[in-house]
């Protein structure tokens, strides 16, 4: 035995323990780095020109306001509140400033809060700051300024209602009241809101096993775990949740309009995320190793994993291999979940392992530390008060900085008023990223354009047969198209159209009797 707690002392002990803090920040390091790339989407332009739109007139626009296509189509603005939130900050902040404070946010939302919680619970810094930290790298492959963080918001607060509840530090009513608030603003920021009612099932399913005795959870002693709610108290929840979720100007409309959207199989398969992920990723990579640990702390389920935990991490990580989308709310209830599970282990199995043992309450002395350099790395993130820093923390905005000289040229010195210009939908986004009050052809709102407009759209740049006809249709006289598509090319060498503008990634050409 002493040999083996010598062995603590040594290559468990210290160097370990600077090993695992190190990792801890070269995590977040290329969280910082990946997220400066990926906050801003081709989105957030039609997101914050949305919200101005309401901030300005003070109520919904009824129709498009975006496009020279569909004026008139009615718009399903369901995530309204999500859109004038930002925008507003948007005004206050400026871009730059809204980018470095939501990364700073996710940061606090994935690693800062959970650390918090769980120190209260005296689950140990060695679980919960790896597990955190990783999970949150893995997320930043699809965190971005869009409504879906919303829905990791909400998801975290309706986990830590239930969470004291079920633990007696909040009586029904406050939790009854804390739930109708969550979901009347959930169905006003995102559709996430079905996600959140899923969760709220597994957390009645689960808690239903144990209380029949189908899952004994057996929990080592002083983890104040709680006691499982009662089936009642569950529909109870789940009632006034939804009924909460209805307080939105479209009402029942919400779910039908998810529904149809979610029957529009062309439209899913053209979106990245919503196909399986790609394990040669790192992101993805890194998520391996926590499925790994997750599948290893089954063995010993009842022991370390609530009915609940179970399901959620079981069940969402299934989703995500099938839908990278997920991979946002798996990776939050990793982070919640997991450091929860192997502190349960620990407690079983710690005098079996004194060495780790010892690691594990001594990684206690840097909880202070990390905090110090957390606030420190978030002050600068924001504020950058160097030159040196501000230029080390620029964010980018990926395809509009691509595209950014020949819109701004396009738009400055090309344009005629006649001109009825075909692009496609990321170009549109850029465009009224640069100028919010020009009308494009399309952007990113697939749901809105639809799957007909959007595929014959998609078609015409491909150069698929009906192409010709779906430019005479819409009386285009223009194209303004990433140069790695076909259409140019071809409208070029049939003589059609002459080159007003071309580099590395834009062309834009004019039909030749325009000219």
């Amino acid at each position: 035995m002493s040999i083996l707690r010598d062995l603590g002392n040594g290559f468990l002990g210290l160097p370990l323990r600077m090993i695992i803090f190190g990792c801890v920040f070269g995590a977040l390091f290329f969280y910082g780095k990946s997220m400066v790339y990926h906050a801003f989407t081709p989105d957030l332009p039609w997101l914050l020109g949305g919200g101005r739109y309401i901030l300005k007139y003070g109520h919904l626009p009824s129709t498009d306001v975006f496009s020279w296509t569909f004026p008139h189509k009615t718009w399903v603005l369901y995530q309204w509140l999500f859109e004038m939130v930002v925008a507003w900050l948007h005004h206050w902040m400026g871009q730059e400033l809204l980018i470095h404070s939501f990364i700073v946010l996710i940061a606090l939302l994935y690693v800062g809060l959970p650390l918090v919680v769980h120190q209260t619970r005296k689950i140990p810094l060695f679980f919960t700051l790896p597990i955190a930290s990783v999970a949150l790298l893995v997320a930043s492959i699809n965190l971005s300024i869009r409504p879906m963080i919303a829905t990791s918001v909400f998801l975290t607060l309706q986990l830590l209602l239930l969470s004291q509840y079920r633990r007696d530090k909040l009586n029904l009513k406050t939790v009854l009241v804390g739930l109708a608030i969550i979901y009347a603003l959930w169905g006003n920021m995102h559709t996430g809101v079905t996600i959140g009612l899923f969760s709220l099932f597994l957390f009645t399913f689960g808690d239903f096993l144990e209380i029949v005795g189908v899952y004994r959870f057996e929990p080592p002693d002083l983890t104040g775990e709680g006691h499982p709610i009662p089936t009642q108290t569950y529909a109870l929840f789940l009632g006034v949740s939804f009924l909460a979720s209805f307080l939105n100007p479209y009402g029942w409309g919400i779910y039908t309009y998810l529904a149809t959207l979610s029957s529009e199989g062309y439209l899913n398969n053209i979106i990245d995320e919503l196909k399986s992920p790609n394990f040669h990723l790192y992101n993805y990579i890194c998520f391996s190793g926590l499925l790994v640990i997750f599948i290893l702390l089954m063995a010993q389920m009842r022991r370390v994993f609530s009915a609940q935990a179970m399901l959620h991490l079981l069940v969402f990580s299934i989703a995500m291999l099938f839908v990278q989308r997920f991979v946002v709310w798996t990776c939050l209830f990793y982070i919640w979940m997991l450091p929860v599970a192997l502190n349960h282990w620990f407690l079983s199995t710690a005098s079996r392992y004194m060495p780790f043992k010892d690691s594990v309450e001594r990684f206690e002395i840097f909880r202070p530390l990390f905090y110090v350099l957390f606030i420190t790395i978030a002050i600068l993130m924001i504020w950058m008060p160097h030159p040196k820093l501000h230029k080390f923390f620029e964010t980018h905005m990926e395809i509009c900085d691509e595209y950014s000289k020949g819109i701004k040229t396009y738009e400055n010195k090309l344009k005629q008023p006649s001109d009825k210009t075909y692009m496609l939908p990321e170009i549109g986004s850029c465009i009224l990223n640069f100028y919010p009050t020009e009308k494009v052809f399309m952007d990113t709102r697939f749901d809105f354009y639809g799957q007909s407009f959007t595929s014959e759209s998609r078609n015409a740049g491909g150069v698929q047969p009906g192409w010709k006809e779906f430019l005479d249709k819409w009386k285009i006289n223009t194209v303004f198209i990433n140069s790695q598509w076909i259409l140019p090319y071809k409208l070029e060498q049939n003589g059609y159209y002459k080159i007003l503008y071309s580099d590395d990634n834009i062309i834009i050409l004019r039909k030749a009797t325009d000219l």
